[in-house]
């Protein structure tokens, strides 16, 4: 997920390595890579086989190749209503 595991740095492919950070409460979903120095925000949801190589803030949904915020952040993730929370 940090690193061009892909191209064998071995063979003379270039690498390039640095931290990610996942927010709270963040779901990323099957396929999906994230690339290095990216910083994914709390409550957002990553889409299968996105490609996130830039960041992305708190309360999105991304989806994409690249990944693109398609909602958010503005009442995303829906809030429950009154009547509809766990007990």
């Amino acid at each position: 997920l940090t690193h061009a595991a892909w191209q064998p740095p071995l063979m003379g492919f270039a690498t390039k390595f640095g931290p990610i950070s996942i927010g709270d409460y963040t779901v990323v979903y099957l396929n999906t890579s994230v690339m290095p120095d990216v910083k994914i925000g709390d409550y957002t949801t990553i889409a299968a086989s996105s490609l996130v190589n830039s960041d992305v803030p708190s309360h999105c949904l991304a989806a994409g190749v690249p990944a693109v915020v398609k909602k958010g952040p503005e009442n995303y993730p829906k809030p429950h209503s009154e009547n509809k929370k766990f007990s």
